[in-house]
């Protein structure tokens, strides 16, 4: 089979593939950036893990920008083994734009996502894809896996547990009538949290569990919106024609950033809680999504 080299000027990508698009059973998405120390013990856990699965399976590395001769390394690779495939973007786009790419070029029926760094244990690939053959919509690597909701009716998904509280919100419902709900994290005690028949999306919780963001739809669009845990007092923050989204309350419980369209571009956000003192703060091209802020914890 000939490998192509092809060049996209949408996506500023090379791509080192072949050129068919007949289904397989698995593809294996990695997205990596600087990793040249690690490419080698990757490739052999992999392999090691793969050749016991006896399936058809391609291995789709987006290189993000390396700058430390990473992509010659998955070239080697490539060379011994044409299952193992190559994206490579110009410059550093981003995990989220990476992973998509890896979706966009995929082949296979299942699709598991990997770290290049072995924070995933390629030994893992044949749980989850078990897990995926049982009917789980969603799988993450690591053990002890569980399954919470068992819904045949609705979609549940974007879920978003509390740092210190065993509880887990997430959305749930058909398209267009999506709503925010609660349960412990064993996925007992399920409870809608509103209501209110506005259409509801991607929950953020406050650090001392009081306050619920969330994306609110006024028709198509949505902006974000900020309620009491127990689905009142509900108050409109953004006011954007274009769409507002995935938000997320800082650990001091004074900021939201979100995502918010611009010109038809994605950028990242951030507010006063109350909604006030809006501030952009990425500008650069492509889309930005689904900023969170990060806990730091003193010992």
């Amino acid at each position: 089979m000939t490998d192509r080299i092809k060049t996209n000027s949408i996506d500023n990508t090379n791509t080192i593939n072949n050129n068919s698009k007949e289904k397989i059973d698995l593809s294996i998405v990695i997205p990596i950036y600087n990793e040249r120390e690690s490419v080698d013990r990757l490739y052999k856990e992999l392999d090691k893990s793969l050749l016991k699965l006896g399936i058809d399976y391609e291995v789709i590395f987006i290189d993000d920008g390396s700058v430390d001769g990473t992509y010659n390394k998955l070239l080697e690779i490539h060379k011994k083994n044409s299952s193992y495939k190559i994206i490579r973007f110009r410059r550093n786009f981003g995990q989220t734009a990476a992973i998509s790419a890896g979706f966009n070029y995929s082949k296979g029926d299942a699709i598991i996502t990997l770290d290049a760094d072995l924070q995933n244990d390629p030994q893992d690939i044949p749980v989850m894809l078990n897990k995926l053959n049982e009917g789980y919509d969603i799988v993450s690597g690591g053990s002890n896996v569980k399954r919470l909701t068992f819904n045949p009716n609705a979609d549940d998904w974007h879920p978003y547990s509390h740092p210190f509280q065993c509880k887990v919100f997430y959305e749930s419902g058909t398209v267009g009538h999506e709503d925010i709900y609660i349960m412990n994290c064993d996925g007992e005690n399920i409870k809608k949290v509103s209501e209110n028949n506005r259409r509801k999306r991607v929950p953020a919780i406050s650090i001392d569990a009081k306050l619920i963001a969330f994306m609110g739809y006024e028709g198509k669009n949505s902006n974000i919106f900020i309620m009491d845990n127990n689905g009142e007092n509900i108050q409109k923050l953004t006011d954007n024609p274009e769409n507002c989204g995935h938000p997320d309350i800082s650990p001091d419980n004074a900021y939201i950033t979100y995502e918010g369209l611009v010109n038809g571009q994605n950028e990242i956000f951030i507010m006063n809680i109350d909604g006030s003192n809006k501030i952009q703060l990425t500008d650069i091209p492509g889309h930005d999504w689904d900023p969170v802020f990060m806990y730091q914890i003193s010992q």
